[in-house]
C-alpha cells in the first residue's frame, strides 16, 4: 500500500503515461492480493471441513495416480520460470498462516508424498488416503493445538523460501547491466540502482539509504512471486477438484459398460457425484476472488509487455528479459484457464455416460421422478454456488484479462521497434508467446464450467420418453433460462472462444500500431 501511494504520486507529479500506469497497478494489485488472503484465511477451515467430510465419504476411491504427475508438470512449467521454491526442515515455529498456507501449497500438493496408511482391508475398505488438502490442513491445525506428537511435529513443519528464478533474475540482470554501461564508479552505481531504476519514486520522496533501499528491494521481491503463488494457487485446487471428478466418472464408464442393474450401487454414484458438485461450488464461492486476482494482474501485463516491445532494447540482456517474460505471463495464464477449466469438463463427462446406458440396468435410480427432483435440486444448488463464486471472484477474473491483455498489446507495440542485437529479438518473442500461451490457458481452463453446463443441456433433451416426466421438464427449462459460468463482473464470460475474441482484439490492435508506425516512419523520413 505504502509502494503503491508513492507510485501514485509519481505518477500525478510528473508526466503521467503507461509505464506511471502499469507501476501504479501492480502495486495496487499486490495490496488487494493481500486483502483477498485475508479473506480467504476466514473462510479456509470452513472449507477445509467441508472438503475433510468429502474424503471421509469417498475413502472407497483411492488417491488419484496421476495428480502427482500433473501438479509436478504445471509446478515445473510455472516455478522454475517465476520461482523456486526451497523446502527444509526448522525448529522454529513459522507464523500459523504462513505455516498453514505453505502446506497446504507445497507440502499438500507440490511434495505430494505418499505417508503410511493403515490397512482396513479386513473390513472390506480401501486404505484411506492422508495426503490430500483435508487432512493436510487437520494437522496443520492440530500442530496449532499442541496436539501432534514432537515426532510428528518436526516431520510436518516445513519452511519454503521463494529464490530467484529465470524471469526474476533475467530481470535484475538487465538492470544491472544497464547500471554498469551508465555508472562507472561502484557506489554511484549501487545509488543509481536503487535511485533510479528500481525505487525512484521511494527516494523521491525520503532519504536515499543502503538498509532502506534493501528493505524496499525485499517488499518488491515478495510482489514480484505473490502472482506466481496465486496462479499456482488457482491450477493447484483446480486439478485436485477435477481429479475426483474424474474418478466418479470411470467409476460411472464401469459400471455402465458391466450393466450393473443393481439401484444401490446406481444410488451410492449419484451420492458420490453430489458431494463433489456441493464441494466445487463451496470452493469455488471461497476462492473466486483470488482467481480474479489471478486473471486481471496477468492480462494487464501482458499488454503492458506487448506496449513495451515497440520500445529499443538498450542491451541483449534486457531484450532476453523482455522476451522471456512475456511467453512467461503468457503460459502462465493459459495454464490457469486449462486447469481451472478441468473441473468444468470432467462434471460434464458423467451425462454422456449416462445418457448411453444400456435398458438392461435402466433402473428407478434413473428414471424415478423423486431422482429427477433431486439431481434439479442440485443443479440449482451448484447454479446458486456459481453465482456466488461470481460475485465474490468476478473483479480477480477483470484483474486476470485486463492484465495479460495489456501485456500482449505492449509486446505487439515493442516488437514494431527496431533491434539492434539477437538476444533483443529473443526475449521478446519468447516473452510474447509465453503471454499468449497464459491468456489462452487461462480461457481453456476458466470456460470448462460453462462447457460442463451446455453437456448437461444435451443429456436431458435426449431423455427417452419413458424416462420423461414433469421433474425432467423443470430441469431442462432451469437449464434453458440460466447457464453456470466464471465471469468478469459481468462484463465477460469465461468460455472456450474468449480466447478467439482476445487473438482479435490483439490482431486489431497489432494492425492499428503497424498503420501508426508507418504513419510515424514516414514522417520522420
Amino acid at each position: 500500500m505504502f509502494l503503491c501511494v508513492l507510485q501514485i504520486r509519481k505518477a500525478v507529479t510528473n508526466e503521467f503515461n503507461v509505464f506511471q500506469v502499469a507501476y501504479v497497478t501492480r502495486y495496487a494489485a499486490s495490496t488487494y492480493v493481500g486483502l483477498v488472503f485475508l479473506e480467504l484465511a476466514r473462510k479456509w477451515n470452513k472449507l477445509m471441513r467441508k472438503w475433510k467430510e468429502v474424503e471421509e465419504e469417498m475413502k472407497k476411491y483411492e488417491f488419484p495416480k496421476k495428480l502427482n504427475r500433473t501438479i509436478a508438470s504445471s509446478n515445473v512449467c510455472i516455478a522454475v520460470s517465476g520461482h523456486v521454491s526451497r523446502v527444509k526442515s526448522v525448529t522454529s515455529n513459522p507464523p500459523q498462516g504462513v505455516r498453514i498456507y505453505h502446506r497446504l501449497l507445497y507440502e499438500g500438493f507440490l511434495l505430494q508424498r505418499k505417508q503410511k496408511r493403515k490397512d482396513s482391508s479386513k473390513k472390506g475398505r480401501l486404505k484411506e488416503p492422508r495426503n490430500n488438502l483435508a487432512h493436510l490442513h487437520q494437522r496443520a491445525m492440530e500442530e496449532r493445538e499442541g496436539t501432534l506428537t514432537s515426532a510428528r511435529r518436526e516431520k510436518a513443519r516445513i519452511e519454503s523460501r521463494p529464490t530467484p528464478g529465470v524471469e526474476y533474475f533475467l530481470h535484475q540482470a538487465s538492470r544491472i547491466y544497464r547500471v554498469a554501461e551508465c555508472q562507472e564508479d561502484q557506489e554511484k552505481a549501487i545509488k543509481f540502482f536503487f535511485s533510479n531504476l528500481t525505487l525512484s519514486h521511494v527516494f523521491k520522496y525520503i532519504p536515499y539509504s543502503i538498509p532502506t533501499s534493501l528493505v524496499f528491494q525485499y517488499w518488491l521481491f515478495q510482489i514480484h512471486f505473490a502472482f506466481t503463488y496465486i496462479d499456482l494457487f488457482v491450477m493447484i485446487i483446480s486439478l485436485s477438484l477435477a481429479s475426483r471428478m474424474k474418478q466418479v466418472t470411470t467409476n460411472i464408464k464401469k459400471t455402465s459398460k458391466k450393466e450393473i442393474a443393481d439401484i444401490e450401487a446406481w444410488h451410492q454414484l449419484r451420492e458420490d457425484y453430489t458431494r463433489l458438485s456441493n464441494l466445487c461450488h463451496s470452493v469455488n464461492a471461497t476462492i473466486s476472488n483470488v482467481i480474479l486476482v489471478s486473471f486481471l494482474p496477468n492480462i494487464f501485463t501482458i499488454l503492458t509487455q506487448v506496449y513495451n516491445s515497440l520500445k529499443p532494447r538498450q542491451n541483449y540482456v534486457e531484450a532476453i528479459y523482455f522476451y522471456f517474460s512475456l511467453v512467461f505471463l503468457i503460459s502462465r495464464t493459459a495454464m490457469v484457464v486449462i486447469c481451472g477449466a478441468t473441473v468444468y469438463e470432467e462434471s460434464r463427462r458423467p451425462l454422456n455416460i449416462l445418457n448411453s446406458v444400456s435398458p438392461k440396468v435402466y433402473n428407478k435410480e434413473i428414471t424415478n421422478q423423486n431422482v429427477w427432483k433431486s439431481i434439479r435440486e442440485d443443479y440449482v444448488r451448484l447454479a446458486k454456488l456459481c453465482d456466488l463464486i461470481n460475485k465474490r471472484l468476478c473483479w480477480l477474473i477483470i484483474i486476470s484479462y485486463l492484465t495479460n491483455i495489456y501485456h500482449i498489446l505492449a509486446q505487439l507495440f515493442s516488437s514494431l521497434k527496431p533491434m539492434d542485437d539477437t538476444f533483443q529479438k529473443v526475449y521478446i518473442y519468447v516473452s510474447f508467446f509465453l503471454l499468449i500461451l497464459r491468456v489462452t490457458l487461462v480461457c481453456f481452463f476458466g470456460g470448462g464450467v460453462y462447457e460442463e453446463h451446455g453437456e448437461i443441456v444435451k443429456v436431458l433433451t435426449a431423455v427417452p420418453s419413458s424416462a420423461y416426466n414433469m421433474e425432467v421438464e423443470r430441469f431442462v427449462s432451469h437449464l434453458t433460462t440460466s447457464e453456470i459460468v466464471l465471469t468478469g463482473r459481468h462484463f465477460f464470460k469465461i468460455t472456450r472462444n474468449l480466447i478467439l475474441k482476445v487473438a482479435s482484439a490483439v490482431v486489431t490492435y497489432e494492425l492499428v500500431l503497424i498503420q501508426f508506425n508507418s504513419k510515424e516512419f514516414k514522417r520522420k523520413n
